[in-house]
């Protein structure tokens, strides 16, 4: 049984170090729900096991690679037998997983009293930029209200904020 295991976005090239493909462990399951073994993929998300019986199984992932949301659904597959001039049948699963996403929030805090401004001050308004580190690219603006600042959405990396 063979497995290849990508990324819905980034496919099998990966964005950065924070995402692998490598080390992902499916278990692999009878139908009725005996494991009977497992699969780690590879640096390029592929994967074996051999010798198992003809028969109905399914694969789950157990431990998701670096940057990928673990994938709960059971990936279907049958061994079936494929005449009497094949020594081994194979099957195969291509499974697509989802990258994991990160939230960036920037709190505005006065140094002295807190999330409380001193006298007629406000910490709502500040306008601060923020920069992936690999590339010092700027990724998005943002204003502060309620003293804070949050961009969404972001791919796994190393940032930093200027104001």
């Amino acid at each position: 049984m063979t497995l290849a295991k990508i990324g819905k976005e980034f496919g099998s090239d990966m964005f950065n170090a924070y995402y692998s493909l490598n080390d992902a462990v499916y278990g692999i399951y009878t139908s009725t729900g005996t494991r009977v073994g497992a699969i780690t993929t590879d640096g390029n998300g592929k994967g074996i096991l051999q010798n198992l019986k003809l028969g109905s199984y399914y694969a789950l992932e157990e431990k998701a690679p670096a940057g990928y949301v673990l994938n709960t659904t059971k990936l279907p597959f049958e061994l079936k037998y494929a005449g009497q001039t094949v020594a081994v049948t194979t099957a195969h699963v291509d499974t697509a997983d989802q990258e994991q996403r990160g939230t960036a929030t920037i709190e505005k805090v006065d140094a002295v009293t807190g999330k409380q401004p001193q006298g007629a001050a406000s910490l709502n308004g500040a306008v601060y930029e923020l920069y992936r580190a690999a590339d010092d690219k700027l990724v998005k603006s943002v204003t502060t209200a309620n003293n804070s600042a949050s961009v969404s959405g972001l791919e796994l990396d190393d940032y930093y904020c200027k104001k």
